[in-house]
């Protein structure tokens, strides 16, 4: 009978084994490795998890930054990111975060041009012109679908879009004026593209 329990026992157990095997290899194949896409918007995610917890710095940044090292469109993305961190602005923090994820879910650059002209208010009232030229560029490329995106929600949701006409003229005003050189009216523009930039935003698709 002690064998036979024995025996038993030694039966379930080599059960057991293939079956933990098993479970280990789903487990371990489920996961995202390397850069995969899944892997960066996994490293996204909680990058903005703990932005609404605690300061981000640009060592919070370095894997990210690693797996989209050969993106120059995410890169800029995290560049901006990194130095609204080290300014302590996290709102921006969270928009370029944001942005970017939209880029890797979606795999297409939809630029927010009131957002992203805030960002230059920013750059222009700590005296840093150095990401300047590169939002610009941003802002050149997205225009086009962001305004037409816009007008397309603007026949859907007249109300919600009301102040879009003013908006957009002040985001031109402040474009040309940065292109110029004249950052003190940019200010002005910006106070108000502050209050309204929700009318120049499209989430999702």
């Amino acid at each position: 009978m002690a064998k036979q329990k024995s025996a038993r026992g030694k039966y379930k157990f080599l059960l057991v084994i293939p079956l933990l095997l098993l479970i280990i290899g789903i487990y371990y194949f489920s996961q995202p490795s390397g850069n995969s896409k899944q892997k960066i918007l996994n490293d996204i995610s909680s990058l903005l998890t703990f932005s609404n917890s605690r300061p981000l710095t640009d060592s919070d940044f370095s894997q990210l930054r690693s797996d989209v090292q050969n993106d120059s469109i995410a890169l800029g993305y995290i560049d901006n990111a990194v130095w609204f961190a080290d300014h302590n602005i996290q709102v921006h923090v969270g928009h370029n975060l944001s942005d970017l994820y939209n880029y890797y879910y979606y795999g297409k650059d939809e630029v927010c041009v009131p957002h992203e002209v805030e960002h230059i208010g920013d750059y222009i009232r700590y005296n840093d012109y150095s990401l300047i030229p590169s939002t610009l560029d941003r802002i050149s490329r997205g225009y086009s679908l962001w305004y037409e995106n816009i007008q397309t929600y603007k026949q859907k949701f007249p109300a919600t879009y009301s102040n879009f006409d003013e908006l957009s003229a002040k985001i031109n005003a402040t474009i040309s004026n940065i292109q110029q050189g004249n950052y003190l009216p940019t200010l002005d523009n910006i106070t108000y593209i502050t209050q309204y930039d929700y009318e120049g935003c499209v989430i999702g698709p």
